[in-house]
């Protein structure tokens, strides 16, 4: 089958479905006005249904004509669904430090949600912009309170009781301004997108994120786990971080999801920081390597393993760590 991804954004899966349906129609519609204008629409074709009767009672019916089969080439496929209207964007948004990349819900299945940062000199403002909900300032104000009071152990900071924020403003952008935006599971993604703003480091171009943050780090569970993990695999995306709490939402995934992507369980903003962020002399390729604290693909090779109840591709992070559209679109 030709395989039309950016035709259409996910989001628009009837209309994508249209414009499929319309490529196989196309072809027998001019078969089958050659054929019409062949057999002629003259007196002598015309009948009664009296006639009709009688013919079809007495006369077998004609063999139909044999047509070669219609091929549709990809070419004429493009040329039938029309130019693209949807391109993947993840690689090329994640090249610069300050953006993560993020999951969210809508009425119409999951999407990626891109969060864009910068700084400037100001009074230690926070700016959000993007057209967002009361629940998602109110993640992004706890995201960034929490590094503040972490900076010195992230290394952002030269000494305990200097303020990250000193003298400088900070400016939150979620991307399609015209989708109303809320909730509170972009947590994890805003941390990631600050942190990578501070340090210089860029995040992993194949790793997506969702999870809600409280002041005291812990990675709390969300919503929507199945539409974002699919929104995910579909982007081409290889690995996926979710809180430890919704483990259990995976069983709901397709088999196809679950065997290509990875999966990374965390309870504490640490571990999701460790995973996403890349050193910096990765800073010309934002999906190189493996992920900090992923597992190696030949660590475990030839050991034996103990029964799992779900045998999934899961891995967890090292020591330590046990670990949320056109409508509204719920993060």
């Amino acid at each position: 089958p030709l395989k039309v991804p950016s035709v259409e954004h996910p989001a628009g899966t009837r209309a994508a479905r249209g414009r499929s349906a319309r490529s196989a129609r196309r072809p027998a519609r001019t078969a089958g006005a050659a054929a019409a204008a062949g057999e002629g629409t003259g007196e002598e074709g015309c009948a009664t249904a009296d006639t009709l009767v009688d013919a079809v009672a007495i006369a077998p019916p004609p063999p139909r004509p044999e047509r070669a089969a219609v091929v549709l080439s990809a070419e004429r496929a493009r040329q039938i669904l029309g130019p693209e209207k949807y391109e993947p964007e993840a690689a090329e948004r994640l090249r610069t430090p300050g953006v993560s990349m993020g999951l969210a819900y809508t009425q119409v299945g999951g999407d990626l949600l891109f969060i864009e940062s910068s700084r400037s000199p100001g009074s230690g403002k926070l700016v959000l912009t993007g057209s967002l909900g009361d629940v998602i300032k109110e993640s992004a104000t706890a995201a960034l309170s929490w590094l503040r009071a972490h900076a010195f152990e992230l290394g952002l900071v030269s000494s305990a009781g200097q303020d990250l924020l000193n003298a400088t403003d900070v400016h939150l952008h979620f991307p399609t301004g015209g989708i109303p935006k809320d909730g509170p599971s972009a947590g994890v993604a805003i941390c990631s997108a600050l942190v990578s703003l501070f340090s210089g480091r860029l995040c992993r171009s194949d790793t997506a994120m969702t999870g809600e943050v409280s002041l005291r780090g812990h990675v709390l569970p969300v919503g929507g786990i199945r539409e974002k993990v699919i929104a995910a695999h579909r982007a081409g995306l290889k690995h996926v971080i979710l809180p430890e709490r919704n483990r259990k939402d995976i069983a709901e995934l397709p088999s196809k999801v679950l065997k290509e992507l990875q999966f990374t369980f965390v309870t504490m903003v640490e571990e999701v920081l460790d995973l996403v962020l890349l050193a910096k002399d990765h800073a010309g390729d934002s999906g190189a390597g493996e992920p900090r604290g992923a597992p190696k693909a030949d660590e475990g090779a030839g050991q034996e393993r103990g029964p799992t109840a779900l045998e999934l591709p899961v891995s967890s992070p090292a020591a330590g760590g046990v670990s949320t559209p056109l409508c509204p679109a719920v993060i």
